[in-house]
Parts: C-alpha cells; sequence; structure tokens
C-alpha cells in the first residue's frame, strides 16, 4: 500500500513539475526576455562590457527554459532548435563582450534576433 502511495505521489509531483515548467514560458516571461534582449543591444553598442555580459548569461539561462518548454510540446522541433541556436548565440556574445570583442557580440546579437522573430512567426500565440 505504501509503494503505490509513494508511486502515486512521485507522479503527482512530477505532472506538477511539468505543468510549472511549461507555463514558466508565458507572455510575462517573454517579456521580460524582450526587455533583456533590448539591454543587451544597447549594452553591446555602447561597449559596456559588464552589463552586456551579465544580459547575455542571463539570457543564456532562460533560453534553457525556453528549450525544456518547447521539449515537452509535440511538433516543435524547430522551437527546441531555435532555443538551442539562442543559448549558443547568448554564450557567444556572453564570451565576445567579456574579451572586448564587440563587433562579435553585435553579429550575435543581429543574428539572436532574428532566431527569436523566426520563432515568434511560428510559435507565438495570437492575442
Amino acid at each position: 500500500m505504501k509503494i503505490k502511495f509513494v508511486k502515486y505521489m512521485v507522479m503527482v509531483v512530477l505532472t506538477m513539475m511539468a505543468a510549472l515548467a511549461y507555463a514558466e514560458v508565458d507572455s510575462d516571461f517573454m517579456t521580460t526576455m524582450d526587455d533583456l534582449n533590448k539591454s543587451l543591444t544597447s549594452n553591446i553598442a555602447v561597449n559596456d562590457a559588464k552589463a552586456a555580459e551579465a544580459d547575455a548569461v542571463e539570457m543564456r539561462k532562460m533560453f534553457d527554459e525556453v528549450e525544456a518548454f518547447f521539449v515537452k510540446k509535440p511538433d516543435a522541433a524547430d522551437g527546441v532548435k531555435w532555443s538551442q541556436e539562442s543559448r549558443d548565440l547568448a554564450t557567444l556574445i556572453a564570451k565576445s563582450v567579456a574579451s572586448k570583442d564587440f563587433d562579435t557580440a553585435s553579429q550575435a546579437a543581429v543574428t539572436l534576433s532574428k532566431t527569436c522573430k523566426a520563432c515568434h512567426k511560428i510559435y507565438k500565440k495570437k492575442d
């Protein structure tokens, strides 16, 4: 009896965790990412390596959540791919600004914005 109850509780907890992870990428989350992307672009433009690196590191973490969100969705292979590419771009940006290579960081930031737009064309919910 105890084993069945424990299995049931584990299933409940896992279901709740999946539901929470699924709900994490909502419009507020995406607005935060958009604001962070604007901050990142601005900080790169003014050669503020410390702020741009912090933005890029935070975006990289957020793209981990976006990837987890898309992994759980059926038929979202493009979303998974774009979130992985975006995380890689955020990593490149962080490394580039840390080494004061703002040209590479700027090019990667443009590519990142284009990747976001491509994903939004397919997956952003219409209000």
